[in-house]
């Protein structure tokens, strides 16, 4: 493992969860929704789409207000790196409306950067430093994106590696080598992307191969390859899978999606499933006049899965105790 950092496997026991407010008990992190957008104020995805503009503090304030009054107290906001995300707003978003929010380091796909963007140059080690530091020290409010950073208190509670459709890009395997080294240091969770859904046993084989632990590792966007063979056999290596499509009909049925889940929780597979919006766009939040809004999921899908004769115990997992376990730090012992 490259940079100094340990490379042996560690016994490791969960710890805290990393919030942009400072760590706390797992437990409290209550009804989590694993996947979302807060603030994207610029960058590449940016000027392709300008739906993916979110950088209002008011709206965010407004749409996590309808999150928390459907029962919802948590968020990952899974924008890293340059990508335009912004630590500033997402602690004052915290500050003013009390929901615990898990900010994010690590890369999203090269496509949300240009052709000549510093992470196709740097070596691994210069990317676990990258990480390693937003992880303990503080949060770069400008991501990255410029020679001086502006190191806040926050920090990263989480790093996230991203991989494109039916393939690995050279820059990515930088990543998620850096990525498992930053994860060794820190105990963090790592968090992944896969595109359409391809390419998950493929993430979980490398991140395994060197190092990462399993009970650290969430899968994204499985739904969206809407495969029970597949996801069975990415939970057998020990991972969470996170699930992202209910309320977003453009990708397929909410039928689908509960199928996959009831057979995965028939299988065993039921403390390992977390859930997410990734209403990444502005026409994607109800504070903007749009929806299906954050608190989808909390609102109408979680009550459909109970309609749908899921345990309720397994629908509560499903945004509690499974988000407790995912996203807490483990303890690094010798």
């Amino acid at each position: 493992m490259a940079g100094g950092y340990a490379s042996h496997r560690v016994r490791q026991i969960m710890t805290f969860v990393r919030t942009v407010l400072g760590d706390i008990d797992p437990a409290q992190l209550g009804h989590t929704n694993a996947h979302e957008h807060l603030f994207t104020l610029g960058g590449v995805v940016v000027m392709k789409e300008p739906d993916f503009r979110l950088d209002s503090l008011d709206h965010a304030v407004k749409e996590v207000g309808f999150f928390q009054a459907a029962g919802g107290n948590a968020l990952l906001d899974t924008m890293p790196l340059d990508c335009g995300r912004s630590p500033s707003k997402q602690v004052e978003l915290s500050r003013r409306t009390g929901a615990h929010i898990i900010a994010s380091t690590g890369f999203h796909v090269p496509g949300f950067y240009d052709d000549i963007h510093w992470t196709k140059h740097y070596s691994v080690d210069q990317l676990t430093q990258l990480m390693v530091r937003e992880i303990e020290d503080g949060l770069d409010e400008y991501g990255g994106n410029g020679p001086f950073p502006l190191r806040i208190d926050a920090r990263a509670g989480a790093i996230k590696i991203a991989t494109e459709y039916q393939k690995i890009a050279p820059v990515t395997e930088k990543v998620i080598e850096a990525a498992v080294a930053a994860q060794v240091a820190t105990g963090a969770p790592i968090f992944t992307h896969t595109e359409m859904g391809t390419m998950a046993l493929e993430q979980c084989e490398r991140l395994l191969r060197i190092g990462a632990d399993p009970g650290s590792v969430i899968i994204g966007h499985l739904d969206r390859n809407p495969d029970f063979v597949l996801h069975k056999a990415v939970l057998e290596t020990g991972v969470f899978l996170q699930y992202d499509t209910p309320g977003r009909i453009k990708y397929q049925p909410e039928s689908l999606v509960i199928e996959l889940l009831m057979r995965l929780i028939e299988a065993g597979h039921g403390h390992q499933l977390l859930l997410g919006g990734d209403t990444a766009r502005r026409s994607s939040w109800r504070a903007h006049g749009g929806g299906p809004g954050i608190a989808y999921i909390a609102e109408q899908f979680l009550p459909r899965l109970r309609a749908e004769g899921v345990d309720p115990a397994a629908v509560d997992a499903l945004v509690v105790a499974n988000p407790a376990r995912a996203f807490a730090f483990r303890e690094k012992q010798a």
